[in-house]
């Protein structure tokens, strides 16, 4: 795998001898970079979403079978028990 600087000390080789296109491509590497970290953003917020809304069901489950109180509720879940109750409702 090369290191960035033997990506760049390439494109530079390629692309280095005319400014527009040496420009071009800095443009475009620098929207694909932004491109792939959007990615990881909306996929980290995903993943964060979804733990949440299983935390939450979870938490809805618990309390309507009965199977713990809120108290230990709020302790499997390091919460506050006023938020266990809150989403009991």
């Amino acid at each position: 795998m090369q290191s960035v600087t033997d990506e760049f000390l390439d494109a530079w080789e390629k692309y280095g001898s005319d400014p527009l296109v040496w420009r071009q491509y800095i443009f475009a590497e620098a929207a694909h970079r932004d491109y792939l970290l959007n990615l990881k953003a909306e996929r980290e917020e995903g993943l964060a979403k979804g733990r949440k809304e299983e935390r939450e069901n979870m938490i809805r489950l618990l309390r309507a079978k009965g199977i713990c109180t809120d108290e230990q509720i709020a302790n499997l879940f390091d919460s506050p028990i006023e938020l266990i109750q809150q989403k009991g409702e």
